[in-house]
């Protein structure tokens, strides 16, 4: 399917009231929206990083990161992105990945907002929620890669999971 193709299904859908979409169309139109933004680091990408922030998703605004087996939550704001408490940072930092990454990295150890994940030596995981200037550099920062906000994506089973202590 062209460009040409997939924008003149995303009109077509807008046209037809919601309850009348099936599944894959409903997928087709959150697929075939723009990425959040572009993959450079810009100037709000180092803007200040807050950790510990107070942190509820407006319904349906909660992403999940899509890297590997990774596992993070967080949402747009109008000040930037929160990643959510309980999401998982991958300990690896790539080579090609910006520098801003190991300074944002070296704050969160710094606040110990990092904790280890036992039995795993690969990533650890947030105890706190941050706010990053922008979806893009706080996929950076989880993934340790240069990766753009595209990561960031609707939750596949957006159900609620349930988690026994």
């Amino acid at each position: 399917m062209g460009e040409g193709d997939s924008q003149a299904l995303t009109d077509q859908l807008m046209q037809r009231p919601e309850a009348q979409r099936t599944q894959a169309e409903v997928a087709h139109q959150v697929t075939a929206q723009p990425p959040l933004e572009a993959d450079a680091i810009g100037p709000e990408d180092t803007g200040p990083m807050q950790i510990g922030v107070v942190a509820t998703p407006p319904i349906g605004s909660e992403l999940e990161l899509a890297y590997g087996d990774l596992w993070a939550r967080g949402f747009p704001t109008p000040e930037g992105f929160v990643v959510m408490a309980g999401s998982e940072v991958r300990s690896a930092v790539n080579p090609s990945a910006p520098q801003i990454v190991e300074t944002r990295r070296d704050e969160l150890i710094a606040a110990q907002a990092l904790i280890a994940i036992p039995g795993l030596s690969d990533r650890q995981r947030l105890c706190v929620a941050v706010r990053f200037a922008s979806a893009a550099i706080a996929a950076k920062v989880v993934t340790g890669a240069h990766v753009d906000s595209s990561k960031w994506q609707p939750p596949r089973d957006p159900r609620p999971i349930l988690i026994a202590a």
